[in-house]
């Protein structure tokens, strides 16, 4: 049994981005053949697994506090997890140092689709040299950083696990006080300017109230960010409160149903890691309308596991192609459903970083 210690800004449910609820499902898929701890800036903790917290001083933030964590947990850990997005290097450069003097090994996942370029590089490649491990959670990632650093980055997707919702669609609709007849396009993820989720409301707003109406179009948002307040203000500005609906952030215990009752998925991301949302998307056989960005027109294909836009005027188009073909596009789901089954099984993910464990 392995003692591990898992690195990671925030874990759902206090937080409800890609890599926090990630980590929660693998931490709860380990803890039973490795002692886990984490460390986070959470306030809340996973059940079963010694949660350290770390705190973010307003000058130095948190790096003094992990700094500490670490040093006194030291003794009672085998494997360090790092979560790596992106930030400065110093908060990196102490994981080569204890390998070096404690002997402890490190394994770098690195969850970042944005791949900033490093303007001081060598305590990076430090970082990634010495690392015992280092995954990538989409083969773009992979290969960008095998680049960077010469190393061997290897690909494990970020998955989770996956459920359909029992009740039908019908009565789905019905609970939940929705149309039977409506086209419901259904946005999962954080509201921020990288995922441009502004882009769908524009185009929402291009194809008009009176084709939105006539075809009893529905948008729902499952998510919030620093964008929440600035789109409710253009929802009531351009009289669309009768079709677009800001849900604020959705349980994983709930998420299935949206995903069950929703005709079609929009993700309008600049970039992605691999994105657990299209993924769920794909699961749920939805019809997939996706940004050509790196992390999207990796998985999805236009035309055969779902459809690909360039520009806003393309999504307009490519969701008015959905409403107008949607009984016509069987094939597209079902490639989207085979797909994901084809390629990605969460157990898989589990077996595989309980490998890597005992391996070192």
């Amino acid at each position: 049994m392995k003692k591990i210690l898992f690195i990671t800004t925030y874990l759902y449910p206090m937080h409800f981005g890609g890599v926090e609820v990630f980590n929660y499902n693998l931490i709860k898929s380990l803890i039973n053949k490795n002692e886990i701890k984490y460390a986070s800036l959470c306030n809340i903790g996973c059940e079963k697994a010694e949660y350290i917290r770390i705190k973010n001083n307003k000058y130095i933030g948190p790096y003094f506090s992990l700094l500490f964590a670490i040093i006194t947990t030291i003794k009672n850990v085998d494997v360090y997890i790092l979560s790596f997005t992106r930030s400065k290097w110093y908060n990196w450069i102490i994981f080569p140092i204890l390998k070096k003097i404690y002997k402890k090994k490190y394994i770098v996942v690195i969850h970042g689709g944005r791949m900033s370029k490093w303007y001081f590089a060598l305590p990076y490649k430090i970082f990634f040299k010495n690392a015992d491990k280092v995954i990538g959670v989409s083969e773009i990632i992979c290969k960008e950083y095998s680049k960077r650093a010469g190393i061997v980055v290897n690909f494990i997707p970020p998955l989770i696990p996956f459920k359909q919702s029992y009740i039908s669609k019908k009565n789905l609709r019905v609970n939940y006080n929705v149309d039977i007849e409506s086209f419901i396009f259904l946005y999962v993820g954080s509201l921020k300017d990288l995922k441009r989720p502004k882009m769908i409301l524009n185009a929402i707003k291009n194809i008009g109230i009176e084709y939105i109406k006539k075809r009893k179009v529905l948008v729902f948002f499952a998510g919030n960010g620093p964008l929440y307040n600035e789109m409710n203000e253009f929802i009531k500005v351009n009289n669309l409160e009768h079709c677009v609906y800001l849900l604020g952030n959705v349980s994983r215990d709930k998420i299935d149903e949206y995903y069950s009752l929703t005709d079609a998925y929009i993700i309008a991301s600049k970039y992605e890691g691999t994105p657990i949302s299209l993924l769920e998307a794909m699961f749920n056989s939805l019809i997939i309308i996706g940004a050509n960005s790196p992390g999207i027109n990796s998985i999805i294909s236009h035309g055969e596991n779902g459809l690909i836009f360039d520009d806003e005027l393309t999504l307009e188009k490519m969701m008015k192609y959905a409403i107008d073909n949607h009984y016509h596009l069987d094939c597209i789901k079902n490639n989207a459903f085979s797909a994901y089954n084809d390629k990605y099984t969460y157990l898989q993910v589990v077996e595989e970083y309980q490998k890597i464990f005992s391996s070192l």
